[in-house]
């Protein structure tokens, strides 16, 4: 313990000195476009007739993405970033339920709320509120749930007793804090990948320390010990240098973005010469994805595009600089995400790392049903 302590203070005091980079964020790190005054302030002068089930369509999102890769291979793995809330049947899709009810059909229509309060709590024929949405646990392997140790944060009873891989990605400000948290992750079977600075705890690999290390071969999520989650490659002077530093790991679980400074892909055999380790054993290698936000600095993005236009790109990110939130049920907008993630399958990544799954969240603010 005492060389993992040496380790741990090694990294927390170079990850100080480390200049600033706003290149790529990761909701609940870092606050780029907060709500402004205009947002927070309500103003709905006539209720839409009906209103999207945002929780809905980005869980279709998911298992139809899920649903290809498993027709192509179907050992591929797919993590989520936060969004706990779409794990279970909600209140809000309850109210939203009696919502569109009572403005299509404004004469026969219930008054959800007292249905709420008196009768058996549903959506519709099965679906009871609180009750796990079984088709879309399917298509999911693991779940990150931002700072569990800094923040004392809660774990869903339902949500250890499934089958997921917990993860979690957390900032610890000593090395003796580093140290407790890395105990307690073991001790509870949660991956964790720590650092002293939110700008710099998905930058760095060589100040990453592993947690756990061996050589052992990883095939599934299950398996990992330990994780490296990369989405800035500034350090990297081409995507060659970032491979070669990549291979010289023992890291059981590697998520890295599919583009080197969002252009440059990766190719087949680069992607297969990183699911070995530097003893030669099997990991995971896992391709980030964005489901629900558009940037400028994408292959795919238009010059003439901007918020509004299309009308699918409604506000800016509040973690990542430059991106839009989408209308992610949009057509287009899935088209979009249809071919990028094609693009991750063909290469054989062993898995995607899909993040955005907050902004279900700005959608839902703009109509409270809850």
């Amino acid at each position: 313990m005492s060389i993992l302590k040496s380790c741990i203070r090694i990294f927390f005091f170079a990850a100080l000195f480390c200049p600033f980079s706003a290149n790529a964020g990761l909701y609940g790190f870092t606050e780029i476009n907060p709500y402004t005054p205009e947002e927070k302030i309500l103003n709905i002068d006539v209720p839409p007739k009906k209103v999207t089930n945002f929780r809905e369509t980005l869980r279709h999102n998911i298992e139809m993405l899920s649903n290809y890769a498993y027709h192509r291979d179907e050992n591929f793995q797919i993590i989520i970033h936060e969004g706990q809330e779409l794990l279970n049947k909600s209140l809000w899709e309850y109210h939203l339920t009696g919502y569109n009810d009572a403005r299509a059909h404004p004469t026969k229509a219930e008054d959800p709320s007292f249905l709420f309060k008196f009768k058996r709590k549903r959506y519709g024929t099965n679906d009871v509120i609180g009750t796990p949405t079984p088709e879309y646990l399917g298509n999911i392997t693991g779940i990150v749930l931002n700072k569990i140790y800094s923040l004392n944060r809660n774990i869903n009873p339902g949500l250890l007793a499934s089958r997921l891989k917990i993860i979690t990605f957390d900032l610890c400000n000593s090395s003796e804090t580093c140290l407790d948290y890395i105990k307690k992750s073991v001790a509870q079977n949660i991956l964790l990948q720590t650092g002293s600075s939110a700008e710099n705890i998905f930058r760095h690999i060589d100040e990453q320390p592993i947690i756990n290390e061996n050589a052992r071969n990883i095939f599934k999520l299950s398996e990992a010990q330990n994780i490296l989650y990369l989405n800035n490659e500034d350090d990297f002077k081409d995507k060659y240098a970032l491979l070669k530093q990549l291979r010289d790991t023992n890291f059981d679980v590697v998520i890295i973005r599919p583009l080197f400074n969002n252009r440059i892909p990766y190719t087949k055999e680069e992607v297969n010469s990183l699911k070995f380790k530097k003893n030669g054993t099997r990991r995971l290698i896992f391709a980030e994805m964005n489901l629900t936000e558009a940037s400028p600095e994408k292959y795919y993005w238009k010059k003439a595009w901007e918020i509004g236009k299309p009308s699918w790109l409604r506000r800016l990110s509040f973690s990542n600089d430059g991106a839009i939130i989408t209308e992610y049920w949009a057509d287009e907008w899935r088209e979009i995400l249809s071919r990028h993630f094609k693009s991750i399958v063909d290469v054989e990544y062993d898995g995607a790392f899909f993040t955005g799954l907050e902004n279900h969240k700005y959608f839902e603010y703009q109509l409270p049903l809850e």
